[in-house]
């Protein structure tokens, strides 16, 4: 843990660590020398011996500007240093995230340690300059208890053991509020979500026409009460207990200064030694504290780092633990042409249940086929299309692609052969040209290939109008002149990043269900263009557009219940007749 910290701090600035650890070490000696010097300048006065005085004066004085200016330098450079290490810190936590399957966004569980995690980490840095601290403050104890100690030996022990009671209340306590905050981490996301709502852009205009501003605010007052209280109970209790512990050594430094008051009047100390010795004992009452404040951090601290470590240790879930203890190489096939997909008797359940999402579906995509999916919400479409996507693995059965199992495949190569227009898709408040070549971000891109994909969404016509074009903004969150969309728009701007990546395998989820009548044909028209000779998956409750698919998949409840062409299936009198059937008694 220490080495972790120390190796991540030289990292991010050599050289400020090193001046860091330099002021550290001054840092050891100025107090117990700036108490020495007070007590020789004041009976300097008393005997007012000017040589004396002089000398000791200007040694105050170079102490305490030097102790100035080195707090005043080490402020800044700990500013720079730490903004340094938590780039590091994040690109860390960003990397680490980045490995991970959709899984465990998906899982509240696994969700609140991850957030646990990143906020955890924050606290690495500290650990190495807590465990300098704590030295520092531990030498500082030594020197001034060796010099406390020609008082009366006794005196250092004293006020130290007084002080012991104090450190083990704060230890403990600490520790509790830890847990706690760990426990709470949903209640707390649930309430910053209720805040996020009532002040975001995209909640505002729902907020207001439908007057739920009095209803969000009370629940997030609420949610806060309950936050608040538990947390006020836990901290009243650590105030009682730490308020009546605070006073001992201070109770015991009183006495003590009253003892060397009186050896002052018995002529055994002069009026020097009382500020001395005062200090001295103020200094190892202090030292005490800074100690016990360090080494609590530093508990905190080490369950934090075990924890990130816990969390670093996470493996993504689509290797499976059958697979890899077997002799198989998993992980290794390179699939540069997508000649058929199969899924054979696959069954999966979400994680933490046990509700079967898919039912030993079994079907084949081939190499240029047209194939749409349809059925009830929740049958198990889009469940497919993330297995599909190596997104999350079979509870039961198997994927082969080109006769491969999917595990055996590298999957950041395979999910590279599609291009996804999912239903839930993203909007990002970047330029209109950012969003787009985010589809697909490695490729070499033009002014000419983004506009192409804009006229295949039917979205140039409107972007040619924009003061900047494809340079414009989205939305107004960061730039007053950014453009605002309507949610059909979006979806253009979505179906753009489709169009734009060359893919070998064309996969869109309700791509129609923002657009009007004349943008959905042009929309169909393109895709049935671009990707003639393309495999192309399309998932719609329309049965306009799935009814010329090579071929269709109907799902209910999870199982594929029927296979087969439009003109098949409506042979056969089932599902998908009486969809087809519904629709079609509309118009």
């Amino acid at each position: 843990m220490i080495s972790m910290s120390f190796s991540l701090s030289f990292r991010a600035a050599p050289v400020i660590m090193i001046v860091r650890l330099v002021f550290l070490l001054y840092g050891v000696f100025a107090p117990a020398i700036t108490v020495l010097a007070l007590r020789n300048v004041i009976d300097s006065l008393v005997l007012l011996n000017i040589e004396q005085l002089t000398r000791w004066f200007v040694l105050l004085c170079t102490v305490q500007i030097l102790t100035i200016f080195i707090n005043k330098v080490a402020i800044f450079i700990s500013t720079l240093h730490g903004d340094k290490i938590s780039l590091i810190i994040s690109t860390d936590i960003i990397d680490n995230i980045c490995k991970l399957d959709i899984s465990y966004f998906e899982d509240p569980a696994t969700y609140d340690e991850l957030i646990n995690a990143s906020r955890d980490i924050n606290s690495m840095p500290s650990i190495i300059w807590n465990v300098l601290s704590s030295l520092q403050a531990i030498t500082q104890l030594i020197i001034v208890c060796v010099m406390l100690a020609s008082f009366a030996w006794y005196v250092p022990l004293v006020i130290c053991l007084v002080s012991l009671p104090g450190y083990i209340v704060d230890r403990k306590i600490s520790l509790e509020l830890y847990d706690w905050n760990r426990g709470v981490v949903n209640e707390v996301r649930k309430m910053n979500y209720s805040y996020d709502t009532l002040i975001s852009r995209y909640y505002s205009k729902d907020i207001r026409i439908k007057n739920l501003y009095s209803y969000l605010r009370a629940k997030y007052i609420e949610q806060w009460r309950n936050w608040f209280f538990a947390k006020k109970k836990l901290i009243t209790k650590h105030f009682i207990m730490s308020f009546l512990l605070i006073f001992l050594p201070h109770i015991s430094i009183i006495g003590f200064s009253l003892v060397v008051v009186a050896s002052i009047f018995a002529q055994e100390n002069t009026t020097g030694d009382f500020m001395f010795y005062s200090g001295l004992m103020s200094q190892v009452a202090g030292g005490i504290f800074s100690i016990v404040a360090t080494m609590t951090d530093l508990i905190q601290q080490k369950v934090k780092v075990d924890n990130y470590m816990k969390f670093k240790s996470w493996k993504p879930r689509n290797i499976t633990v059958d697979y890899a203890a077997s002799n198989i190489e998993f992980n290794q096939h390179e699939i540069k042409e997508l000649k058929s997909i199969e899924f054979r008797n696959v069954s999966f359940s979400y994680p933490n249940t046990n509700i079967l999402a898919l039912d030993n579906v079994s079907f084949v995509i081939y190499q240029g086929e047209k194939v749409g999916f349809v059925g009830r919400n929740g049958s198990g479409k889009t469940t497919v299309v993330k297995l599909l996507l190596g997104l999350y693995i079979p509870t039961k059965g198997e994927i082969f692609v080109n006769d491969i199992p999917l595990k055996q495949c590298k999957i950041n190569l395979y999910q590279n052969l599609f291009s996804e227009m999912m239903q839930d898709y993203v909007n990002y408040s970047f330029p209109l040209y950012e969003n787009i070549i985010m589809a697909d971000i490695n490729s070499k891109h033009t002014d000419e290939r983004i506009e192409k994909a804009c006229k295949l969404s039917d979205i140039y016509s409107l972007v040619n109008n924009w003061k900047h074009g494809i340079h414009s903004s989205l939305t107004k969150g960061f730039d007053v002149n950014g453009v605002e969309l309507s949610g059909g728009e979006w979806q253009k701007i979505a179906l753009a990043r489709f169009f734009y990546r060359e893919a070998q395998f064309y996969l869109m989820d309700e791509p129609a269900s923002s657009l009007d009548a004349d943008s959905e044909e042009y929309i169909f028209k393109s895709v049935f263009d671009k990707l003639k000779d393309k495999t192309l998956l399309l998932i719609s409750h329309r049965l306009s557009n799935i009814k010329i698919m090579d071929k269709i998949l109907v799902f209910d409840m999870g199982k594929v219940i029927e296979i087969g062409t439009h003109d098949q299936l409506l042979s056969n009198d089932k599902l998908y007749t009486h969809l087809y059937g519904l629709q079609a008694s509309k118009y």
